[in-house]
């Protein structure tokens, strides 16, 4: 059963389907035509699960972005859990992989984390067979490191053109745990007949995980699209709010 909210709450946002948008911290703000919010609609048996109208994302720096997001119910809200922060120093990471790969056990241990690693929703690792997996999806956030004129290391993330931190696609990969995790890329296993029929796998499972990004990123599409009709409609109508009725029907029509 999930959670009942109020506004000021500071909440994580989950959808449990794939297609929907990914995870993001909020802080309900409005709860619709009244101090009550709305009844879910999203079937999630739970008879007490309320929607809240509107929520204000939170960025990492714990201040509103200035995105919204509307229409939000509790059975998709989450408890924030608290962390404590180091400041002041910098971070090295290093790459440790040999230490995984240098025993069975930690052979075994990078085999089921990899099974259990989650892109989006996505599962990045799948047994093949007892001797082979194959990997395929998610993304790798790009860093810099330098040494400046004064020979002190920097560092810093790479940003896209829109200041976004750049990352780039994991190679999907067949990995042979009986060969010390040795991993083939697509290329690699051409012409290798053992890998042949884990080849067909993996390339099955790109292609579905491409299709699984174009239906995410027509979901974010969507979303886009309903929060620029909103707030067409709000003005429209010259008002706050509009019942969550009203607009899911508004959304019907428009097609989003």
């Amino acid at each position: 059963m999930s959670k009942r909210r109020k506004i000021g709450d500071v909440v994580r946002v989950k959808y449990p389907s794939e297609v929907e948008p990914d995870p993001f911290v909020a802080q309900i703000v409005e709860s619709g035509s009244g101090p009550v919010p709305e009844d879910c609609i999203r079937d999630c048996g739970d008879p007490d699960c309320k929607e809240w109208q509107v929520v204000h994302e939170i960025g990492s720096d714990g201040k509103p972005n200035g995105e919204r997001q509307f229409h939000i119910s509790e059975c998709a809200m989450f408890d924030i859990e608290q962390a404590s922060k180091k400041q002041g120093k910098p971070t090295m990471l290093f790459d440790e992989s040999y230490l995984v790969f240098s025993s069975p056990q930690g052979l075994d241990f990078h085999r089921f984390s990899a099974r259990g690693l989650s892109a989006g929703g996505w599962s990045i690792g799948e047994k093949f067979d007892d001797r082979f997996d194959t990997e395929v999806g998610g993304f790798s956030q790009i860093a810099k490191q330098w040494f400046d004129g004064d020979g002190k290391m920097c560092g810093d993330w790479e940003r896209t053109a829109t200041g976004e931190i750049a990352a780039e696609r994991n190679p999907s990969v067949i990995v042979d745990y009986d060969n010390g995790a040795k991993r083939y890329t697509e290329a690699d296993a051409e012409g290798v007949p053992e890998l042949a029929s884990v080849l067909v796998r993996l390339r099955g499972r790109e292609t579905a995980y491409v299709a699984f990004l174009a239906e995410k990123e027509a979901a974010k599409a969507r979303r886009e699209a309903r929060k620029r009709l909103y707030q067409t409609e709000l003005h429209r109508y010259g008002v706050r709010f509009l019942p969550a009725q009203v607009m899911r029907q508004i959304f019907t029509n428009a097609g989003v």
